[in-house]
């Protein structure tokens, strides 16, 4: 792999089975507890991907704070944070990704190879909402969202054109559907109704809109 992977920790965390773990499926790995030089590690061509790991909460808000506008390498937050809240914030401060510890360590080598992974796959992006192409995988913020294989055919059609129509005809015909092809408006309303709700369960609400009697578009 040899994709550099730079640890941000506290001072007092003495914890290396992370770094080791790393090391051995063959990542190269950067430890610091300065926010000064994580900033300038960052800034480095072959740097993949950032963990913040059991920082107090203001030193995550900083080290976010000081990221945000820089090279766009994705963020993990790892932390004893269980307040709801407080992991919205990190999210919504630029975070890629959020884990509580005390963590799996092989769920947590599987959510660093997806980031990796995104950066290089080819995706459409809506905002927060990332549908990845060849692993037909769809994310919004630290949340999968698990759809049927036409639930998946209907969202690529709506996110390859974000705030335009896309007419019931194109979404009957659309190319990724073949052999799933909808004849009847209801059908393709309950797949719609379905995804929603699906969108919904994770915050996404009013995404899809209905053009009454022509389609559906993306809220922008």
């Amino acid at each position: 792999m040899f994709e550099e992977i730079l640890i941000l920790r506290s001072e007092t965390s003495s914890e290396g089975d992370l770094e080791e773990n790393l090391k051995a499926i063959g990542y190269s790995v950067h430890p610091t507890s300065s926010i000064t030089e994580a900033m300038q590690l960052s800034k480095q061509e072959k740097l993949a991907l950032i963990l913040l790991d059991d920082l107090c909460s203001l030193d995550n808000y900083q080290f976010l704070a000081q990221y945000r506008g820089s090279k766009s390498i994705p963020i993990i937050v790892l932390s004893s944070e269980t307040q709801p809240e407080g992991k919205v914030l990190l999210l919504n401060q630029g975070a890629a990704d959020y884990v509580e510890k005390p963590y799996d360590i092989s769920e947590l080598i599987a959510r660093i190879k997806i980031k990796l992974r995104s950066r290089t796959e080819p995706c459409h992006t809506l905002g927060d909402l990332k549908l990845y192409l060849q692993q037909r995988q769809i994310m919004y913020r630290s949340n999968a969202i698990s759809l049927s294989h036409y639930e998946f055919e209907i969202l690529t059609a709506l996110l390859e054109q974000p705030g335009q129509l896309c007419s019931r005809t194109a979404l009957f015909r659309h190319p990724r559907a073949v052999g799933d092809t909808v004849k009847q408006h209801q059908r393709l309303e309950g797949q719609i109704k379905r995804l929603r709700l699906k969108l919904q369960s994770v915050g996404l609400h009013g995404l899809i809109q209905t053009v009454r009697g022509r389609g559906y578009r993306l809220k922008l």
